[in-house]
């Protein structure tokens, strides 16, 4: 049933008397008609104005607000609009419901004025349903947007956001300006490096002769031809690549072959002129130990002609030494060939590059014209063997290597090493004594000489080694006398 209006201002004996003096009407239920079915919004409004109306602390001047904000909220809840309406015929202290004063006051009004003012006292308004209804529309909206926005963030494939479009151009932006700096940084390294490179590469434009003929006079012995052709041939060669300037002058790799006996000096020179020249690249290839089998000629002479190639540097002087040519197949002196014309260009595109071919080819013709010139008379000193006296031997064997290269005119000089006699070779026992920081007193000498062995024709003791075997007999000697 729907709760009595009782008065706001009376206490609670009274409100027991009301009570008990209430009448219900015999028409009862009646439901009343002027009633109309509210929305859910007001349903709402009704259950949260009648717990609210609780929450309130029971005092005396609050107690006939609670009875009545609920007696309001119940009148216009819908569960209970269809509850039977008592009446109340004894209103307020017994007033009759007919009595005129009573009855200018409205009960509508009364009403909505309590609840106005318990809307006041509680500081809460509540909206209309169309602004509840646009908020939630609105929540909606934005969940809907924040979703979406997550993900298009989360997919790399959506691209129709205009943020994500935005965070994809900057950092598209951000990485082209690191790979810009980078960049920019490295060329710039490049660069130095080049400038560094560029003030350590030596192309022969330092070369000097005179420097070079001191280094083979003070460590090259007997050997007055070779020093004397070596250092002429080096500087005319490499004053090709700064003098002349003229681009249909091609350059030649410059071919210098050593010939003579074992121990003559042959690859001591070679390491002089690698270390003359600064910085020089040098290639070594000893024949025996590179290519060593007859059936592989086709392949070693691809191999070696990339070898070479490929390993020449435009930086430096390349030095390429070929030992015991002598030994060389048919197919490897053509692989020869082929890289000595591989590296032939213009001048001002060629690269300076020395062969020095080492050989015991025509050692025993140049050991019979010596032989021949020092016994022909006792006035003959070795200094006057020249080399016009062995020019002719080169042309004797016509089935050598030598004969193969020179007909292409691939040789620049016959290079020619005599053999050594004995005070040759004390001058090299002197030398690695001194060099080892031993006594070079004479039976240090005499000891190591009987370790070597000697030819003697007539007042001529020339060596059957040469300098090759001295360093290691000089250990073997002076440290079995230590």
């Amino acid at each position: 049933m729907e709760p009595m209006d009782l008065d706001s201002d009376g206490d609670s004996s009274l409100r027991q008397n009301e009570i008990s003096d209430m009448e219900i009407v015999s028409s009862s239920p009646v439901v009343d008609q002027n009633v109309k079915e509210t929305s859910s919004f007001e349903k709402l409004e009704c259950a949260l104005s009648s717990i609210l109306s609780f929450d309130k602390s029971p005092t005396k001047s609050s107690g006939t607000t609670q009875s009545s904000a609920m007696e309001n909220s119940n009148m216009e809840c819908p569960e209970h609009s269809s509850y039977p309406v008592t009446r109340n015929l004894n209103r307020g202290f017994g007033i009759s419901e007919d009595d005129d004063y009573i009855s200018q006051f409205s009960a509508t009004q009364n009403r909505s004025d309590s609840n106005d003012g318990f809307r006041k006292r509680s500081k809460i308004t509540l909206s209309n349903p169309t602004q509840i209804s646009n908020q939630k529309k609105e929540r909606n909206i934005a969940k809907s947007k924040a979703r979406s926005l997550i993900f298009k963030n989360s997919n790399p494939n959506v691209l129709n956001s205009e943020p994500v479009k935005q965070s994809n151009c900057l950092t598209l932006f951000l990485k082209c300006c690191t790979f810009c700096f980078l960049s920019f940084f490295v060329v710039f390294c490049i660069l130095l490096v080049f400038k560094y490179l560029q003030r350590q590469c030596n192309t022969g434009e330092n070369f000097s002769k005179r420097v070079l003929e001191m280094d083979l006079d003070s460590n090259v012995f007997g050997q007055h031809i070779a020093v004397n052709i070596i250092p002429s041939k080096l500087e005319t060669y490499l004053q090709k690549f700064h003098l002349i300037a003229n681009p249909q002058l091609e350059c030649k790799p410059l071919v210098l072959s050593f010939h003579g006996w074992t121990g003559v000096g042959k690859n001591y020179v070679s390491k002089i002129i690698s270390v003359t020249l600064y910085h020089s690249n040098w290639n070594n290839f000893i024949i025996p130990y590179h290519f060593p089998h007859e059936a592989f000629q086709s392949l070693y002479r691809t191999q070696i002609k990339t070898w070479i190639v490929n390993n020449v540097t435009e930086c430096n002087i390349n030095v390429v030494v070929i030992d015991e040519m002598d030994k060389a197949y048919p197919e490897i002196v053509e692989g020869i060939a082929d890289s000595i014309i591989a590296l032939t260009k213009p001048c001002h595109k060629a690269v300076p590059t020395v062969f020095l071919l080492l050989s015991n080819s025509f050692a025993v013709d140049i050991n019979r014209e010596f032989l021949s010139f020092m016994r022909a008379s006792h006035q003959n000193s070795r200094e006057q063997f020249t080399f016009q006296d062995v020019h002719s031997i080169s042309e004797e064997n016509v089935d050598s290597w030598f004969t193969y290269l020179s007909h292409k005119n691939l040789i620049d000089a016959f290079v020619p090493f005599l053999p050594l006699e004995k005070q040759h070779v004390i001058q090299c026992i002197k030398r690695e004594l001194v060099s080892k920081r031993f006594s070079t007193d004479s039976r240090s000498i005499d000891n190591i000489l009987k370790e070597l062995s000697f030819s003697v024709f007539g007042e001529l003791e020339l060596s059957n080694t040469g300098c090759k075997r001295v360093a290691d007999k000089v250990d073997l000697i002076m440290l079995d006398d230590n």
